[in-house]
C-alpha cells in the first residue's frame, strides 16, 4: 500500500526504497509472532489455557 501511495504522490519520501519498508514490516511482524509464541508458552506453564 505504501508503494502505491508513493506512486500516486499521496506521500513523498526522499531517497525512499519500498523494499526497505517491506523488510521493516516483515521484521516487526516476526518479532510480534515470536513474542506471541513466548507468552502462550508462559501462560501454558502457569496453567492458563486458551
Amino acid at each position: 500500500m505504501e508503494y502505491w501511495l508513493k506512486i500516486w504522490g499521496v506521500i513523498t519520501y526522499e531517497n525512499w526504497h519500498y523494499w526497505g519498508s517491506f523488510i521493516i514490516q516483515l521484521v516487526i511482524l516476526s518479532i510480534v509472532y515470536i513474542l506471541l509464541l513466548f507468552f502462550q508458552k508462559q501462560l501454558k506453564l502457569e496453567g492458563i489455557e486458551k
